[in-house]
């Protein structure tokens, strides 16, 4: 009978602290600034798609809209 060893942090992603270019969550308000950023450039862009006379991009938009709703739910967070 044999026995094998499993690794059950093979596919675990390395700590927090490990990863790199992830932003300091201890300036809280420049995250939240970056955010606010991000989120109206997006907005902006969405916009312009919308207005755009050539024919639509639908998927683009639908991508601007989830990018846009990730990064709100994150100020929300932040802002607990």
């Amino acid at each position: 009978m044999t026995k094998y060893s499993v690794d059950y942090d093979l596919h675990r992603p390395p700590p927090r602290d490990h990863v790199r270019g992830s932003p300091k969550i201890s300036n809280v308000s420049a995250v939240r600034e970056h955010l606010l950023k991000e989120i109206v450039e997006l907005e902006s862009r969405l916009e312009h798609l919308k207005s755009a006379s050539a024919q639509p991009d639908f998927s683009l938009m639908q991508t601007y809209r989830e990018m846009i709703q990730a990064r709100k739910d994150l100020f929300r967070q932040l802002n607990r």
